[in-house]
């Protein structure tokens, strides 16, 4: 939070037009905006698959807000949304990215932002790896600030291919500088679920397995697979839903075996 907020950066966000960054990235960083938690010189340029003019992209974003955003749109979403562009990219051309690079240091110089670059993938997993080659094959890591990349789960199939994906971005970026993110964690009631266990008083000295026989979780959804149909055809619910949310859920649910 404090390195978005205290150092300018230029966010690159493939999947621009997607449904992760409808309903999750737009009103984040907006209410990053209204919280005070962006620094004010900021830069994001959205990067999708669809042609878009800049007036049709703004009013994707304001769409996404009125529908998902915890902050009303008002006079200040002007002020937002005028720091984003959007670029049309193949992204397994590489001759794209060129624009792309032209387009990010031409808002750093504009915006004054000393070469910081944030690289959010909110797209299909399989294209993790190919997007990571081609920034570095066309120069777009080459920058003085630092840099960071965000890969939205499932990370992989199985074990062995999660295993083949890290060893292959981690020879594009450091590790330190990989984010891995599973958006489900940062529901309100997940977030709440520690402070229930760990900080209220009355939970927490019965919370093990003298006092608990089982746990249940429901996963309660009222979106269905709509438009991420592809999507689902090669990963599934099972590994969309289960193996990350719900077994995080789990460990986050555990209690102790042996009561103190």
């Amino acid at each position: 939070m404090s390195m978005i907020k205290d150092e300018a950066a230029v966010i690159i966000l493939f999947g621009a037009t997607g449904d992760l960054a409808k309903r999750k990235l737009y009103p984040a960083i907006y209410s990053l905006f209204r919280e005070g938690q962006l620094a004010k010189n900021f830069a994001v340029i959205g990067v999708g698959r669809r042609q878009l003019s800049k007036s049709e992209f703004y009013a994707h974003i304001k769409n996404a807000l009125e529908l998902f955003s915890d902050y009303n749109v008002d006079e200040e979403f002007n002020e937002f949304v005028s720091h984003f562009q959007y670029l049309s990219v193949d992204i397994h051309n590489t001759m794209e990215y060129q624009e792309l690079l032209n387009l990010t240091l031409s808002l750093e110089e504009g915006y004054n932002i000393a070469g910081n670059r944030l690289f959010y993938l909110a797209i299909a997993p399989e294209l993790f790896e190919p997007v990571s080659f081609n920034l570095k094959k066309t120069g777009l890591l080459d920058n003085k600030g630092w840099k960071r990349l965000v890969i939205e789960k499932p990370f992989g199939k199985d074990y062995h291919s999660a295993q083949d994906l890290n060893h292959k971005i981690t020879q594009v970026f450091n590790e330190e500088e990989i984010y891995r993110i599973d958006h489900y964690l940062g529901k309100e009631m997940v977030q709440n679920i520690e402070v229930i266990r760990f900080a209220n008083a009355f939970f927490e000295p019965v919370w093990n397995n003298r006092y608990i026989s089982n746990i249940q979780l429901t996963s309660s959804e009222t979106v269905g697979v709509e438009a991420r149909g592809d999507y689902y055809d090669q990963v599934g619910a099972l590994r969309d839903m289960v193996q990350n949310h719900m077994l995080q859920m789990v460990t986050m649910m555990q209690w102790n075996r042996q009561a103190d």
